[in-house]
């Protein structure tokens, strides 16, 4: 007995309790709502998720991401420079 209404009050406690989300602040930000977010990253791979290989160029955590990885980034940034100075090597061959 003491075992359920302990359970009944914590499920009662207000940090456990769903809090009501107006609609306008849902609209405004869905992102904001937990659950909407999990939705529509729901909704959003099983549309788009086809598309992400899985392999090491892609990572299926990319779909969802609003801004790309520092470490891919900075990835990116040393592979363009590794390209560009190859390119601009292979430039200088054919020239002469």
């Amino acid at each position: 007995m003491v075992t359920v209404l302990a359970a009944v009050r914590l499920r009662r406690l207000p940090h456990a309790a769903p809090r009501a989300t107006p609609l306008a602040d849902a609209a405004r930000d869905p992102y904001a709502v937990r659950v909407l977010r999990k939705v529509i990253d729901g909704c959003a791979f099983r549309v788009y998720g086809h598309w992400v290989k899985k392999g090491e160029g892609q990572n299926r955590a990319a779909l969802f991401e609003n801004m790309p990885k520092t470490e891919l980034k900075s990835l990116y940034v040393t592979a363009t420079r590794i390209a560009e100075r190859m390119n601009t090597c292979h430039m200088r061959e054919n020239v002469t």
